[in-house]
Formats: structure tokens, C-alpha cells, sequence
């Protein structure tokens, strides 16, 4: 079989292009501005939330490590005075 000028062009079959989605356009309402500020706020928030919390656990973990240790020699010092 020969190979014709038309086959030897042909390029390898490329994949579909992912498809981006389209930004959403932005509200024209003023009021409606407000509320997407105020939801991106909450979620903010809710996030800083998060992290505090977190941060809390923290503290509150390396406080009781802190007791327990100094329980520990309380005790050893009570029994090396008696």
C-alpha cells in the first residue's frame, strides 16, 4: 500500500479542551453586593474561627503537659522530704 501525501499530514487526534468555567457575572443590585460581601465575610470568619479554636487546643494541651510534669516533681519532692 502507498502512503499518500493526505496520511502523512494527518495529525494524532488531540483531546478534548477542558472546558473553564465562566465567572459569574457580577450582581448589578447594590443590595445584592452587599450580601456576597457579607457571606465572604461570614467566611472569613468562620475560618479565623477555626484557627482560634485550633490554637486553643493548643495552649490548652501544653498546659496540661505543664501541670502533669509539675505534679510529678510536687510529688517526688514529697517523697525525698520524708
Amino acid at each position: 500500500l502507498k502512503e499518500t501525501k493526505s496520511d502523512k499530514e494527518k495529525t494524532p487526534e488531540q483531546p478534548p479542551k477542558l472546558k473553564i468555567p465562566e465567572p459569574k457575572a457580577e450582581p448589578a443590585d447594590p443590595l445584592e453586593k452587599r450580601l456576597k460581601h457579607i457571606e465572604l465575610e461570614i467566611d472569613h470568619l468562620q475560618m479565623q474561627v477555626t484557627e482560634l479554636y485550633e490554637d486553643m487546643k493548643y495552649v490548652k494541651d501544653l498546659l496540661l503537659k505543664y501541670l502533669h510534669q509539675h505534679k510529678k516533681i510536687l510529688e517526688e519532692l514529697k517523697l525525698q522530704g520524708e
